[in-house]
């Protein structure tokens, strides 16, 4: 756990929650925001209207049983890095990952083993993702 969170990641944490009230889905709102120096290089949420890049080639790992025609949505991660391509600084980008949940609330949007690996192949050292407990987490990978 994190002791102080960064300012930059604060304010990030504070306009995903009016987001989270503008948009008035009824579903938690997850998100991931790239950053490099403070700027924000791209934004990207989850879309069950997409399927996730590992489960068209049959990679899609899951810890819940699946249904032939089961198929995950698009993660916020994967739609994030996707505007993201053709880089050679991934190294240097700070991803964090946010859910706020219908009480406006942070939990728990810790990347699935299929998002972390993907990540680890564009080589991401600076990873944080909300918690259950509403505290930000880095991941090692």
């Amino acid at each position: 756990m994190l002791s102080k969170i960064p300012r930059s990641i604060s304010r990030l944490i504070d306009k995903a929650k009016q987001v989270k009230k503008l948009l008035q889905t009824g579903k938690t709102f997850h998100c991931t925001v790239a950053m490099k120096g403070g700027n924000i290089l791209a934004i990207g949420y989850n879309d069950y209207t997409r399927p996730h890049p590992a489960h068209l080639f049959g990679e899609y790992k899951s810890t819940r049983t699946t249904h032939l025609s089961y198929h995950p949505g698009i993660h916020s991660e994967i739609d994030c890095i996707q505007q993201l391509l053709f880089r050679d600084d991934y190294h240097k980008i700070t991803l964090v990952n946010i859910r706020i949940d219908n009480n406006g609330q942070l939990t728990e949007a810790e990347p699935c083993i299929n998002c972390k690996r993907v990540l680890a192949r564009f080589k991401f050292k600076r990873i944080f993702y909300s918690t259950f407990n509403g505290t930000i987490e880095r991941i090692k990978l």
